[in-house]
């Protein structure tokens, strides 16, 4: 495998991590909130805490797909 391939390589593997985290991420703040808002804590702390969770796991999967596409640009 060329440096170049090499390299792309890694910036795709990047790019998917930063999917995997987002879809995850929200994955797991969904479930936590609705499995609190079963039990009955409809309040807008859990709310807030829901949407937090989703903002962190966006933010973290931004930055992964934004420094898989600087990888992939230097590639080129």
């Amino acid at each position: 495998m060329e440096r170049v391939e090499l390299i792309e390589a890694i910036g795709r593997a990047m790019e998917s991590a930063g999917v995997a985290i987002i879809v995850l991420g929200a994955a797991i703040a969904t479930v936590h909130f609705l499995t609190r808002w079963r039990v009955g804590n409809r309040s807008e702390a859990n709310y807030r805490d829901y949407r937090r969770g989703m903002g962190k796991s966006i933010l973290l999967g931004l930055e992964f797909l934004v420094a898989g596409d600087i990888i992939r640009t230097v590639a080129i």
